[in-house]
């Protein structure tokens, strides 16, 4: 599987208006990180609202300094040309995304596409969303005890992962969105044993298909 895990910090919550100021990505291959970057905006027609500074603490005078969108915009693209095919029609060699409360950062995405004329972003992605929230929430609703809020860094705190650096920093969060979906799948899905009657499916060579996963 591939998976490009993103997260954002913007100048507000409407794609449309509001800028996107950064972006970071993780290209995972099979489990495999095999790429990081993060990426600038200046956000050039765009509102950046005060509130929204004062989360991510970039400033008004520091966003001027970025890029033009225009390059954050060429440089993803290039970055996930080099890993699908967008004229493939197999589904299932896409990406699919990784992100927590993905629908929102994926917004600004399809954003940056559409303020570039570019219909084509889901010639890269196969509409699979890996997303730890939402999986806390199901795991909330059978019964396991998580933080009510439900936020990155009291969910990442309640599991005992500590970010490797500052939380609203947009590679901070993308890392620790990828280290909390981990560690929910070896606690509450590789720790359950298999029913009685379940059969592990095996190759030729008597091991399961399943890939490698370093984790």
């Amino acid at each position: 599987m591939k998976v490009c895990w993103i997260d954002v910090e913007t100048g507000g919550t409407d794609p449309k208006a509001h800028g996107l100021i950064q972006l970071a990505y993780i290209i995972d291959i099979m489990g495999h990180e095999t790429e990081v970057g993060t990426l600038y905006s200046n956000c050039r027609d765009k509102h950046l609202m005060p509130k929204a500074l004062e989360v991510n603490g970039f400033t008004m005078a520091q966003v001027s300094t970025f890029p033009e969108p225009i390059q954050m915009y060429t440089e993803l693209k290039r970055v996930l040309a080099k890993y699908v095919n967008p004229y493939d029609r197999d589904r299932a060699a896409k990406f699919v995304l990784g992100g927590y409360n993905a629908q929102f950062d994926f917004g600004f995405v399809k954003q940056l596409w559409d303020d570039h004329n570019d219909k084509y972003l889901f010639s890269f992605f196969n509409h699979g969303i890996i997303d730890p929230s939402a999986m806390a929430r199901f795991l909330q609703y059978a019964g396991h005890p998580f933080p009510g809020s439900m936020k990155l860094g009291e969910l990442a705190d309640f599991m005992g992962i500590v970010p490797d650096g500052n939380l609203h920093d947009a590679l901070t969060d993308i890392r620790l969105t990828r280290d909390v979906t981990r560690e929910l799948i070896k606690r509450y899905v590789r720790a359950r044993p298999r029913l009685p009657h379940a059969e592990t499916p095996t190759e030729g060579n008597g091991k399961p298909p399943y890939p490698d996963i370093p984790f």
